[in-house]
């Protein structure tokens, strides 16, 4: 009796130690509660800080692509403008300095044969970088005084458009044929302009002798020279070979710097280089200075 008593005792504490050992539950805790929200929590904002560094790290990375197609198209615009005016700009101040110089040492001339050859040497060095000259969007027209109103100082005088090239060619053959106008004012009074060629006659009107002209010059030459002719003695003395380099000096110079200034980030320099290269080969350019 005792031991089924004492059995029936230690099968009730064996249920009581049973009943007692299941406690609530960790994972169903409400600090479990908290720890799981907060790495939660912690682990979005962690993909929300990585989303954005990543997002700017993106960013950055088009910035910078944008800069770089931005620089490379800066050099690419730079390198078209060079290619297109530097070329016309160093053929203007070529020419340019040409010009300047036959103003400046034409002013008083003095027609003896010394001067008539030097005057002669000069135009056919314009006539040389006149026919180099390059103007890639249009060539511009010059206004020139004709010869006769030229001739007379004619204080409004008729103005003549030219293209820029023939109006430089035409003062440069008009120097350059100055030792042969020298030659023939003993001879001739009379000076006509017939199928391309100056045609010169003496007083009576009797042909004497006849030369060429530049074939790239004629339309220039029909626009500027009398129809009925002139007198040698004015084509040769009175014409003003500074005033007319004189203005076309302006033209040209008026060219270049609006070239310049349309794309002055790109040419500016560049045309002070320009120039600057020009007047340092003056010499070579201009052998009167020598």
């Amino acid at each position: 009796m005792s031991k089924h008593l004492n059995s029936e005792k230690t099968t009730t504490a064996t249920l009581d130690k049973t009943d007692a050992s299941p406690k609530d539950d960790f994972t169903k805790s409400a600090l479990y509660a908290v720890l799981d929200i907060s790495v939660k929590v912690v682990s979005s904002i962690a993909v929300v800080v990585i989303g954005i560094a990543g997002w700017r790290l993106q960013r950055s990375d088009q910035q910078s692509r944008k800069i770089e197609d931005q620089q490379r198209a800066a050099i690419a615009d730079r390198e078209r403008a060079e290619r297109h005016y530097l070329p016309m700009l160093r053929s203007l101040t070529e020419v340019d300095v040409l010009l300047a110089e036959a103003a400046a040492d034409y002013t008083w001339q003095t027609h003896s044969s010394a001067e008539a050859a030097r005057e002669s040497k000069l135009g056919s060095h314009l006539a040389y970088f006149g026919a180099s000259l390059i103007f890639p969007d249009k060539e511009p027209s010059f206004r020139m005084v004709t010869a006769h109103d030229n001739a007379i100082a004619q204080q409004h005088p008729v103005m003549i458009s030219i293209p820029a090239r023939p109006a430089v060619l035409l003062i440069a053959e008009l120097m350059r044929l100055a030792p042969f106008f020298k030659r023939m004012e003993a001879q001739t009074t009379h000076v006509d302009l017939v199928d391309g060629e100056l045609v010169f006659a003496d007083k009576r009107g009797r042909f004497v002798d006849s030369i060429a002209l530049d074939t790239r010059t004629l339309a220039a030459w029909h626009a500027w020279f009398p129809k009925s002719g002139m007198s040698l003695h004015d084509l040769y003395y009175e014409v003003d070979i500074d005033t007319m380099a004189d203005g076309l000096h302006e033209q040209l110079r008026t060219v270049a710097e609006e070239a310049v200034t349309a794309n002055a980030d790109v040419l500016s320099s560049e045309y002070v280089k320009i120039r600057d290269d020009v007047l340092k080969s003056r010499n070579d350019l201009m052998p009167m200075a020598k």
